[in-house]
């Protein structure tokens, strides 16, 4: 999830971001898919509840 969001946030600034070529049976141990959508979902709901009161207190502070 950090890999992710840092190659994000490289695109997003416009930095050169550089290609993933890995394997995904390398990166990802789980064999159940319905274990992956739980963590998936729990970590998407995390990030976009966070990232609401950031962006409003930059918005407050204008940023």
């Amino acid at each position: 999830m950090i890999f992710l969001n840092k190659m994000n946030l490289r695109a997003f600034k416009g930095e050169q971001v550089s290609d993933f070529n890995d394997e995904n049976e390398k990166t990802f141990q789980k064999e159940d898919r319905k274990e992956w959508r739980a963590d998936i979902a729990n970590m998407s709901t995390h990030t976009a509840y966070c990232t609401g009161p950031v962006i409003y207190i930059r918005k407050q502070n204008g940023w």
